[in-house]
């Protein structure tokens, strides 16, 4: 008992929850002496702004929302807004499918098995064995069998030193992290699990409740705008990315890319886990924290932002090493002084980045590979814009189809007298409205004119942000606008 309060009394917990440990340890990589952040806006502004997203997202609001969060996020504010941010309650609402009906049955499915405990690493070997003995089994149970053992390993290499995950006390929390991801593969089956996956669900379950949780992820990892793909079995969007950052590299640091050529470390090799992850494993959890909340208002482009940051203050390290080893060592190992809070978001403010400049080097072809990469672009994996239970060729043909027939729309309405256009596109979209189930989930339009026509098939959307005026009943830009994003 006396050697348990010992041992109780050495153990401290930093502001975030994370262990800080008087011996050392090959997990505990994190500094724990954060600089206090001062909070430019009150709690009171935040309920404020927290008030104005509930009640419409105005472009407005939105830019503000970026602005405040920049100046500091209220900790007990933070899961509130991203929820709000990500728009995690309208997917619920607009979904058929019920977190805690899907979790009875993988409680159902893991009891008839003989387990009662998810958190512990007698239930991995259990697991292992009943699979050994289910081989003559349904592939289906199998295969589910397999993705809980996967699960369950990783969760053990998730924040191993964070008090709601470590050890007895954190028996609970690794329950959650076990169910949340277990329920998402049976959401969205064509996906399943993915290592990395864990780390999302980790950061959210520390801000919000469990089933909360599962919703953010879910908006995070259904949207285009976030992580859509990332997850995919052959991990193309991740593989995009990182020929467009090894391009950004090229155009903003020459001499830094042609060193990391020289040396053999293509960007691949190390923005799969920064992006992946996000950028979960810096030592500097408020950098990290910041780093989410920026996020999740600007999407995709802010994982760029912070990577070429965290390049450019690395630079004059990475440029004095002789090899593959020692640079890939200080990407792995980012110092802490390096990745502090106010020094990375300085570095990040004077990047800028835009969507558009990240599609355009998407598209563009590699000089390197010349007509290789033309071969690539034409393979590009669809399933990116496709609905998770979606075969991708499926409705491919119907797909070329309807786009066709929209073309064909953009034409007689451009050629119809400005009188009669109002009663034109009535007709059109209340008589030829997009199938949307055919489309899968809604991940080709914009979010404005998504939620326009989520809530009324008949209504055209009233205001985009990409125009920064309403568009009306009879402005063409409207009809284009839904050509380009189909």
């Amino acid at each position: 008992l006396l050697l348990l309060i010992r041992i109780l009394a050495m153990i401290e917990v930093d502001k975030y929850g994370f262990l800080v440990s008087s011996c050392s340890s090959d997990d505990d990589h994190r500094q724990h002496n954060y600089t206090e952040e001062q909070l430019e806006h009150s709690e009171a502004k935040w309920e404020k702004m927290i008030n104005s997203l509930k009640s419409g997202r105005s472009l407005g609001s939105r830019q503000k929302l970026a602005s405040y969060i920049k100046s500091g996020l209220p900790v007990s504010m933070r899961g509130r807004v991203w929820s709000l941010v990500v728009e995690s309650e309208k997917m619920k609402e607009n979904s058929r499918f019920s977190y805690n009906d899907e979790k009875t049955r993988v409680t159902q499915l893991l009891s008839q098995c003989g387990l009662q405990s998810y958190a512990d690493d007698d239930t991995l070997h259990k697991l292992s064995d009943i699979e050994g003995l289910c081989e003559e089994g349904t592939p289906k149970l199998i295969k589910q069998l397999s993705i809980f053992r996967q699960i369950l390993f990783d969760i053990g290499r998730s924040f191993p030193t964070h008090s709601q995950f470590a050890g007895n006390e954190g028996r609970a929390g690794r329950s959650s992290l076990f169910f949340l991801l277990s329920v998402y593969v049976s959401y969205n089956q064509s996906v399943g699990y993915c290592q990395g996956m864990s780390y999302i669900a980790g950061v959210l379950l520390m801000h919000l409740d469990e089933e909360n949780s599962f919703w953010v992820m879910a908006s995070l990892f259904e949207r285009k705008k976030y992580l859509l793909g990332y997850f995919s079995p052959s991990l193309s969007r991740i593989q995009y990315h990182a020929q467009v950052f090894h391009r950004l590299l090229e155009d903003r640091h020459s001499t830094l890319s042609r060193h990391l050529d020289d040396l053999g470390l293509h960007p691949l090799v190390y923005v799969t886990q920064w992006f992946l992850c996000l950028f979960t494993s810096l030592p500097s959890w408020d950098t990290v924290l910041t780093v989410w909340d920026i996020f999740m208002v600007e999407g995709t482009t802010c994982v760029f932002r912070v990577a070429l940051a965290l390049i450019q203050l690395l630079s004059d390290h990475l440029l004095a090493a002789e090899d593959m080893g020692s640079a890939m060592l200080l990407l792995k190992q980012i110092p802490h002084d390096i990745c502090a809070r106010q020094r990375l978001v300085t570095a990040m403010s004077t990047i800028t980045l835009q969507e558009w400049e990240i599609s355009e080097l998407m598209n563009k072809p590699e000089k390197r590979e010349g007509h290789q990469r033309r071969g690539v672009k034409r393979k590009r994996d669809h399933s990116l814009s496709v609905g998770p239970s979606e075969p991708v060729n499926k409705h491919r043909p119907q797909l070329k189809e309807k786009c066709q027939n929209w073309l064909e729309k953009i034409k007689t309405f451009a050629e119809t007298p400005k009188k009669q256009r109002k009663s034109t596109c009535k007709q059109h979209l209340s008589g030829n409205s997009i199938d949307w189930q055919v489309r899968g989930r809604q991940n080709l339009l914009p979010e404005e004119i998504e939620m326009e026509l989520l809530s009324s098939k008949k209504k055209p959307a009233k205001q985009h942000s990409l125009f920064g005026s309403p568009l009306e009943h009879d402005d063409p830009q409207y009809y284009s606008l839904l050509w380009v994003c189909t």
